[in-house]
């Protein structure tokens, strides 16, 4: 009984293990090049004693556009509208995974100091035609009926842009947005939108959770392997930039890294585990809450060494 426990256990926590690793390859690639230092907000952190409140007001901004896009999502579903978002999200997929994977090609040519205009023309093809084979294999029937195919999509993507968002994104806003997301997740479960398209979801066959990797006995939503591979790379970044924390060397840089890895995968495992008394559970307060307070703990070490 005990080793199908930890079979069950371990299937469950691969897919989670897979994206952050995915995340976690392509921020090493944009780090190394330091092509993505520049601020992607609404106020820029550089504000000293500031920051924090900078962040928040930041967090808040980007939770309410969250928030709002959700009931959207919400309405068009209600009045039967599956076509056009569906439509909506295949253009949206494919020029936003285009573009990560065009700026991503772009640093590995900016390592290797090549600056021909084939050379960047041959990353603008290979880039935007990657975002269409990731984005048909979520979305178009032929391939996203397969489960193995449509999983695979998933789980790069959710790498691909949590990767992208914990580079983007300066600390402060980062964890507040993570924190804040965590927060917003329990009301949209329990009271929200994602609880109201569940209840349409039940009276017929919505394309809406088809954003979700599955397996025989449970989901992950695309949000949650995206915010835990944000949360990964976010302190990564962290740890190559921070002088007290990369002067210790490679292995002292991917401590932060490792312990919000091992906070996301306990979170999830308690989350799996109480899933088994309850049909559905935000997947984001557990392994964000302790993930964050993992990382907080090594990277408060450093500190006080």
């Amino acid at each position: 009984m005990i080793s199908e426990i930890v079979v069950k256990t371990r299937k469950r926590l691969v897919p989670l293990i897979i994206t952050m690793f995915i995340a976690i390859g392509f921020s090493i690639v944009g780090l190394i090049s330091g092509f993505f230092d520049f601020n992607a907000t609404f106020i820029p952190e550089n504000q000293g004693n500031l920051n924090p409140l900078i962040g928040l007001i930041n967090a808040m901004i980007l939770i309410i556009i969250a928030s709002f896009g959700g009931f959207i999502i919400y309405l068009l579903l209600k009045y039967k509208k599956e076509k056009f978002l569906k439509h909506f999200f295949f253009i949206s997929f494919v020029l936003i995974s285009g573009l990560m994977l065009f700026l991503f090609g772009l640093s590995i040519l900016y390592i290797f100091s090549i600056s021909d205009l084939l050379s960047f023309f041959i990353v603008i093809i290979v880039s935007f035609l990657s975002g269409v084979a990731l984005t048909l294999a979520i979305f178009h029937d032929k391939f996203s009926k397969n489960v193995k195919i449509k999983n695979a999509g998933l789980l790069i993507y959710g790498g691909l842009i949590g990767s992208f968002l914990g580079l983007i994104l300066p600390n402060w806003t980062s964890f507040l947005l993570l924190i804040g997301l965590a927060i917003y997740d329990i009301i949209a479960v329990f009271k929200g939108p994602i609880k109201k398209i569940i209840e349409l979801n039940e009276k017929k066959n919505s394309f809406a959770f088809e954003m979700s990797y599955s397996m025989q006995d449970y989901e992950i939503g695309l949000g949650d392997l995206t915010f835990y591979s944000m949360l990964t790379c976010s302190a990564l970044k962290i740890g190559f930039e921070t002088p007290f924390i990369s002067q210790y060397g490679i292995i002292a840089i991917f401590l932060p890294c490792i312990a919000s890895i091992i906070g996301i995968l306990i979170g999830a495992i308690i989350t799996f585990k109480l899933l088994e008394k309850r049909e559905i559970l935000p997947g984001l307060p557990l392994s964000i809450g302790i993930g964050i307070g993992f990382f907080g703990i090594v990277f408060l070490i450093f500190w006080l060494l």
